[in-house]
């Protein structure tokens, strides 16, 4: 509802409402204003007009003023130690939604797999068809629970919901992404997925659960099921909302990875638009909670102690580290990361765009889909798992290994990665010190078939993560390497182990093209800091090959999804242009003395968020929203205040109630239309503006870092001459000015100098 264009039914506005209707001339040509509507209109928007835009910044107004004035330093001292105890909840709450998917998911597996040991085991193979038809069926039992909660119910809980979280934090409001039944849905769709051994893992979806834990605590409020409670009220407005959701996503991914630092950083490099000390602190003490909390759970299975098995997630075995002639072949894999990264997310946006527009139509064709990716997926883990060879168990082997069709002394190959829960095979993978654990095929088969089935599964309508298929899908490659390299030089030492980490992290890499996170992310789940070096370098050729061809996995899918996301950076074409080219005008202003048929019939005929304030000779005082405009109608206009109390005033600033103007028309009589009310206390004064002439990259990062929903530019006189909001500033319609306004960029002429005469 922030987009400040101008309709094309003119005659909807009356003269108060029209900031300029005489021409006005603009670089040496007249401008009429038939032709600026026609140029604000050649660019059709495709967002969502369902998607709203934030405010991070506090409104100035005198009604804000005097709220303040009233509250006592007891009170900001009061409300700073409400954050730590709402962030100590968050992180604890998080924690235990993480250990109770993990919980579950366990649980869920060793049935599965000792009902299919029953029917399939070494001394006969008569019965393993109806084994394989017991496997299909229990995971495509998990999967239709798991869809079903989705499409019948909530289809917001889709996918691992990181686009979204990101978006609210860059200043983008998603319908229902952070509203209670969206976590819990995806809590039980999460369980659902991962247990039915799809390609999908638990990470990206904590993420999100997170996030609207920290939503949540917030506001201690809820418009779903009605009720708000009176303890947090100063913290109902989205700066305070936006910071409890930050903390809420980083500890998501501490509590699914064990990672304190690394959630930090996550938060830090890539969800959060905006960052601060006294958040950074915040944070990180979230994180430390959700930690914490997992491994007092994870413990409670080993009377209490806590060793590797609570603290470290994939425990790697020794070794004696790397040499330095390796790293050329960790460059080698950081190249092959970075382009197998960018074809997994060109193939991932080709397949949400074929999602979008064949089978998102209809309820029906979407729950076939997840079926038959689920069919697929048990058909190929079965099968494949028969061709794996059995190996003898020797001292040093994990005992996650698994039989399947094996003597009982000895393994199955394609079995211990394919039917074993992700994190088991992630630790197989991963072990070093047993460097014949598995053919030198077996990993580079599994790491193909999983990059295939991950790329067919994210999209689907049902709750998936992405980190563990890249984990997997990298380390079955890196380990392929790594045996390669071994048969290749059998005097080197060389452990495939390693390789496995340096490729997970080349592919990851490639991806997401994150980079500090992710390198201590690694170093805290395989507990060894010794490969710092090859994890940073591998991270950075990643990056850099994969930004080469394509944009990071979550940016691409926030641009399939159509959200006006700001980039962290202004672009090219930005330098170009100004703020004239792009913004949109005529805007629909407001008298500081409007009458009541004024507002309601400017409140009627647009779907605006904010209108400019100006005065009688049209120069900017300053902007007003909706929701004062509303709550004039009802407390001034309707109550009869002249001014408000200290109560009402608290009650809409803290508790910002959605006042709807139907209601309100019912009870405004026909006398009040001619009422002339001054709006200088509820204007807010503190609205950046910026000149028509400015750069628009300059004004790219004055609204992005200071996270504004709107941006009014004037002229030299003081006049508003156009709006500008996050959508004006996204790279498509920038790109397109551009194209229209590039013949138009000429170099200055210079004023000639006369001689000087010596």
């Amino acid at each position: 509802d922030d987009d400040f264009g101008y309709s094309p039914d003119a005659s909807i506005f009356s003269p108060t409402q029209i900031t300029r209707r005489k021409s006005r001339v603009v670089r040496g040509q007249v401008i009429s204003p038939s032709d600026q509507i026609e140029r604000n209109q050649t660019y059709k928007s495709h967002f969502d007009k369902r998607i709203e835009s934030l405010n991070y910044v506090s409104v100035e107004s005198d009604v804000r003023f005097i709220y303040q004035k009233m509250r006592s330093e007891r009170s900001f001292r009061v409300d700073d130690v409400r954050r730590w105890l709402t962030v100590i909840l968050i992180g604890f709450f998080t924690a235990l939604v993480a250990w109770a998917v993990h919980y579950f998911v366990e649980i869920i597996f060793n049935f599965k797999f000792s009902i299919m040991e029953y029917f399939v085991h070494f001394e006969s193979h008569a019965e393993v068809h109806l084994g394989y038809l017991i496997y299909v069926s229990m995971n495509l039992s998990l999967v239709i629970i798991g869809s079903s909660v989705v499409i019948f119910l909530w289809p917001e809980a889709a996918g691992s919901g990181l686009p979204e979280v990101k978006s609210y934090l860059n200043g983008v409001r998603v319908p229902k992404a952070l509203n209670i039944f969206t976590m819990i849905t995806k809590f039980i769709s999460v369980i659902c997925s991962v247990s039915a051994s799809l390609a999908v893992g638990p990470e990206g979806p904590m993420i999100h659960i997170g996030a609207l834990i920290g939503g949540g605590f917030a506001e201690w409020k809820s418009r779903t099921f009605g009720f708000a409670l009176p303890l947090m009220q100063n913290f109902r407005n989205s700066r305070d909302r936006r910071d409890f959701i930050l903390s809420g996503s980083a500890a998501g991914i501490a509590a699914a990875f064990g990672s304190p630092i690394g959630g930090v950083l996550f938060a830090l490099e890539e969800t959060s638009s905006h960052w601060s000390q006294a958040l950074t602190w915040r944070t990180f003490f979230g994180t430390m909670i959700a930690t914490f909390t997992v491994n007092i759970f994870l413990s409670l299975v080993d009377e209490g102690r806590f060793n590797v098995k609570s603290t470290v997630i994939f425990d790697m075995g020794r070794s004696e580290g790397f040499t330095y002639y390796e790293l050329p072949i960790f460059v080698i894999l950081g190249v092959f990361g970075g382009c197998t990264g960018s074809i997994f997310t060109f193939l991932n946006v080709k397949l949400m765009k074929f999602r979008t527009k064949y089978l998102h139509f209809s309820k029906a064709m979407r729950m076939i889909e997840v079926m038959f990716i689920v069919i697929l997926t048990s058909t190929v883990w079965f099968y494949i798992s028969f061709l794996g060879g059995c190996r003898p168990r020797e001292d040093g082997h994990r005992t996650s290994l698994v039989s399947f069709i094996c003597p009982p002394n000895s393994y199955n190959e394609f079995a211990s990665l394919f039917l074993v829960p992700p994190e088991n095979a992630i630790r197989h993978l991963f072990y070093r010190g047993k460097t014949g654990e598995f053919g030198m095929l077996v990993p580079a088969v599994f790491s193909a078939l999983y990059f295939i089935m991950s790329v067919i599964t994210s999209g689907a309508s049902i709750a998936s993560g992405t980190f563990v298929p890249m984990i997997l899908v990298g380390a079955g490659y890196g380990r392929f390497f790594g045996t390669a390299v071994k048969n290749l030089f059998p005097d080197l030492d060389i452990d495939p182990g390693t390789y496995a980490l340096i490729g997970a992290s080349s592919f990851m890499g490639g991806v997401s093209r994150m980079t500090i996170s992710l390198t201590v992310i690694l170093l805290e789940i395989t507990n060894d800091l010794q490969y710092l070096l090859p994890i940073m370098l591998t991270l950075m050729i990643s990056k850099w090959t994969g930004d080469f061809f394509s944009k990071p996995l979550y940016d691409a899918q926030i641009d399939v999804k159509n959200i006006p996301y700001l980039e962290g950076e202004p672009s090219f074409e930005m330098t170009k242009l100004r703020n004239i080219d792009v913004m949109v005008t005529p805007v629909c202003t407001i008298p500081i003395k409007a009458t009541v048929g004024d507002i309601i019939n400017t409140l009627q005929t647009t779907a605006h968020h904010g209108f400019p304030i100006v005065d009688e000779k049209k120069r900017y005082i300053g902007i007003i929203s909706r929701s004062y405009l509303l709550l004039v109608l009802k407390y001034i206009v309707i109550g009869g205040r002249i001014e408000l109390t200290q109560k009402e005033v608290q009650h809409y600033l803290e508790d910002l109630p959605r006042i709807l103007l139907p209601p309100l028309l019912n009870q405004i009589e026909e006398t009040h239309y001619e009422m002339t009310i001054n709006l200088e206390s509820f204007v807010n004064r503190s609205c950046l503006t910026v000149s028509d002439l400015t750069s628009v990259s300059v004004t790219f990062e004055l609204f992005r870092s200071m996270s504004l929903r709107h941006l009014p530019v004037t002229n030299h006189k003081n006049e508003v001459v156009g709006f500008l909001t996050r959508k004006d500033l996204v790279h498509d319609r920038i790109e397109f000015y551009y194209e229209k306004n590039k013949h138009k960029i000429k170099p200055p002429k210079m004023m000639r100098s006369n001689k000087r005469r010596y």
